[in-house]
């Protein structure tokens, strides 16, 4: 009889490390009389051997049982949530092995303790089911968990990108279109095919699409020259850095691993470093920090300068500002706004610091409508020049946190191309403002820019003399409720 599956193994150590533990046995003592090493008993509880027949009748007969009671046994009641989580499928959608995390010293810690962490686990998987948890999600939130981890800034990546442009003359030239495709074409044998996509409507979504065993890059025909230049770059990331475990789709449709994810992660680092050098950004945000006022229309001119997305271009801002100025302190949001149904969409975010959470929303909680990410975006959804769809305007804001009773430099881009469609998109980053920051990013205290209280939703707000509150305080109002409940219980308690 052999059990080859890990979560039986598994489950088949936890039985006999309580059927010994019932009959108040050490496990010396369990093994002498089993006929088995002491070492080979921990392999057997710990869920990494499953006895051949012999040894396993020897254990039956120590533990009063037989063998087919010993391998069909149930696990105690306060073992349930354990045995619930291993046979379900949550643990494939938390990749513990990408991540180093032994699942068996998982297990031996939960079977330490079963009841208090049988709960725990009950409750980990019941919110698993409430929202949904994915393996998608997971792995995305594990990739923004790298990045805050590393300041969103890989120094191999950086050293790579400066070798590159060393060995191909790339500084004090453009980053082409015209010279993309041929280091791809010269260097990696890649034929670039504009409008390759054509032929296949149903991929018409896909900005690009790699084909290994042709050697082509397909691609969609109405990519703009910003979007184009910036998929060659990030396809030859992916040659540069020698990544094999990758999609080969521009973005993920259904990512297979974490080492997927990061490698994708990895390859637009690579596009977005080479497109934005290193040496030659640092000049130009220290030349737009060093402004005395705030000067939108020079950051403007600088996006159109390097001709990258306004996203990329936020991107490669989060990795100069930990590497270079010392400024860590940074969130970074993409919200969008469905025009149409007024709803707010908070898509993606990123956190330094790992302190700031402005994001804080549950089920029917509205985002606090002084966020600058939502203002801008009501802004360019509320101008008469919606046809204008190039227009890219850039807003700035000092955003008082109450709750953490902290300031923040936001800076918030919004193009109205996305209007057309009825969906506008808004790319946010906020600078805790520190004396270092002050003396570093000059236009700090500019009174042109506004300084507004903000929170995170309106249930969750204090604020009481706010015009744009769409929603009661309610989560206040009960923490209050429970606050004056408690306080007289207290209080009556001392009579």
């Amino acid at each position: 009889m052999e059990i080859k599956a890990t979560t039986d193994k598994l489950l088949f150590g936890i039985k006999i490390r309580q059927l010994r533990m019932d009959l108040k046995m050490s496990a010396a003592e369990l093994a002498d009389k089993a006929g088995l090493s002491v070492s080979y008993l921990s392999e057997i509880e710990k869920g990494k051997k499953f006895p051949k027949q012999e040894k396993l009748a020897g254990l039956a007969v120590v533990l009063g049982t037989t063998s087919e009671g010993l391998v069909k046994q149930e696990l105690p009641k306060q073992f349930a949530p354990l045995e619930e989580l291993l046979r379900s499928n949550f643990l494939d959608e938390l990749p513990l092995e990408a991540f180093g995390v032994d699942l068996s010293r998982v297990v031996e810690i939960i079977a330490n303790a079963p009841a208090r962490v049988g709960a725990f686990i009950s409750t980990l998987v019941e919110l698993g089911r409430n929202y949904s948890l994915k393996e998608t999600g997971f792995f995305y939130g594990a990739l923004r968990a790298y990045q805050e981890l590393t300041n969103n800034y890989q120094t191999d990546i950086e050293e790579t990108v400066s070798h590159f442009s060393v060995l191909h003359a790339v500084k004090g030239r453009e980053v082409t279109i015209s010279f993309l495709s041929s280091i791809l074409k010269e260097n990696f044998n890649i034929e670039v095919v504009k409008g390759g996509l054509i032929p296949y409507p149903e991929l018409d979504s896909l900005r690009a699409l790699y084909l290994p065993n042709q050697r082509k890059l397909l691609l969609n025909p109405h990519l703009s020259e910003v979007q184009l230049r910036f998929q060659l770059a990030k396809e030859l990331g992916f040659q540069v850095l020698k990544i094999a475990e990758r999609a080969y789709t521009s973005s993920i449709i259904k990512p297979e691993s974490f080492e997927e994810v990061l490698n994708h992660y990895r390859a637009t680092y690579f596009a977005v470093a080479l497109l934005m050098g290193k040496q030659q950004f640092s000049a130009d945000i220290a030349a737009f920090f060093s402004q005395k006022k705030w000067n939108p229309t020079f950051f403007i001119g600088l996006i159109e300068k390097y001709q990258v997305s306004e996203e990329l271009f936020f991107q490669r801002l989060s990795n100069i500002l930990p590497a270079v100025f010392q400024i860590d302190q940074v969130f970074f949001l993409r919200m969008s706004h469905d025009v149409n149904q007024q709803l707010f969409t908070l898509e993606n975010e990123m956190h330094l610091n790992r302190q700031f959470r402005s994001h804080t929303k549950g089920p029917g909680e509205h985002y606090c409508r002084r966020w600058l990410a939502i203002k801008s975006l009501n802004e360019v959804s509320g101008s008469e020049r919606k046809e204008d769809s190039n227009r890219m305007e850039v807003f700035a804001q000092r955003s008082e946190y109450y709750l953490q009773n902290e300031t923040y430099l936001c800076l918030s881009l919004v193009g109205a191309k996305g209007l057309v469609h009825g969906k506008a998109r808004s790319i946010t980053m906020g600078i805790l403002v520190s004396e270092d920051v002050k003396e570093k990013i000059r236009f700090v205290n500019d009174q042109t820019i506004p300084s507004i209280k903000v929170g995170s939703t309106c249930e969750r707000c204090v604020l009481t003399d706010c015009a744009e509150r769409i929603g009661n305080p309610t989560i206040v109002h009960n923490r209050m409720r429970r606050k004056r409940i408690a306080e007289t219980v207290q209080r009556l308690l001392k009579e």
